[in-house]
């Protein structure tokens, strides 16, 4: 989690919650926006600029869509992609800030 807090503090940078809009709902990572993995493709480009940092994340390390959404968007021609592995769950356990349902 250190690097994608360095990454959020040097610079602005998109989080993408690729997950479902129903889990992006409930909670998501503060300031995140949801693109689910599946309208990855069709969405990304009316909503982010490419040559805009982007970090992408999911539920947690076992999850492997928040790669495959950072390698989507790479081929997609966006510059600067991360992903954060330990996504949500990990988020959530170290008690970071949160957009959540009330």
């Amino acid at each position: 989690m250190s690097s994608v807090l360095r990454r959020l503090g040097e610079q602005a940078v998109v989080l993408i919650d690729v997950l479902d809009p129903e889990s992006y709902g409930k909670v998501h990572l503060k300031g995140a926006i949801n693109i689910p993995m599946e309208k990855l493709e069709d969405e990304v480009r009316d909503r982010v600029n490419p040559d805009t940092p982007v970090i992408t994340y999911g539920i947690d390390y076992e999850c492997p869509i928040s790669k495959m959404a950072a390698e989507k968007l790479e081929e997609l021609g966006y510059r600067d992609v991360s992903y954060y592995a330990g996504g949500k769950k990990e988020w959530l356990e170290a008690q970071m800030p949160v957009d959540k349902q009330d």
